[in-house]
């Protein structure tokens, strides 16, 4: 592992824990919601999508991370997320995760689910329409989650970040 990607590694979780750190002030609501769409998750974590030229998935439950930005506190939107990711690296796995990659993977979606969470909620204070504050919301998780991903997976293998994060996570975006 070279010293940049173990520096990024270092800023992934340091930002998921900061993440934690300032969600945890907003009160908790939609208590049933929450449990929907956390029983929904853990049965769709195995539904994984092959990542091209990877040993890499991605798990087709992003909508129901998208309704938890919609309908709950950061918290519980983030614990959607976090619960997702673990449970994405225990089922169905062709490669076990090491616990480095899971807290990586954990950080780096926790600070994506907060920062689109934000990005929704600050959009729905300007008077945004739903429907584009979710496109946009989805947009800011999409860039946020794939960055890091691309730039672990391009440095760790001596690649170009912005090539392979063209070739292997741009055609992702329609579906977020």
């Amino acid at each position: 592992m070279t010293f940049r990607v173990r520096i990024l590694i270092c800023l992934v979780v340091a930002g998921g824990t900061a993440t934690f750190c300032t969600i945890l002030g907003h009160p908790s609501k939609e208590w049933i919601h929450f449990f929907v769409y956390l029983v929904a998750i853990l049965l769709s974590s195995g539904m994984k999508v092959a990542m091209p030229e990877s040993e890499g998935t991605m798990s087709v439950n992003f909508p129901f991370i998208l309704l938890g930005i919609l309908q709950l506190s950061p918290l519980q939107a983030v614990v959607l997320t976090t619960c997702s990711v673990l449970a994405q690296c225990r089922i169905q796995v062709i490669k076990p995760f090491t616990l480095l990659q899971m807290l990586f993977n954990v950080a780096n979606t926790a600070t994506a689910t907060a920062l689109a969470w934000h990005t929704y909620a600050a959009s729905m204070r300007l008077n945004v329409e739903m429907a584009p504050a979710l496109a946009i919301a989805a947009t800011v998780y999409f860039f946020a989650n794939t960055i890091p991903v691309a730039l672990i997976i391009a440095w760790d293998s001596c690649k170009s970040p912005l090539a392979l994060w063209r070739k292997s996570f741009l055609w992702y975006l329609p579906f977020y």
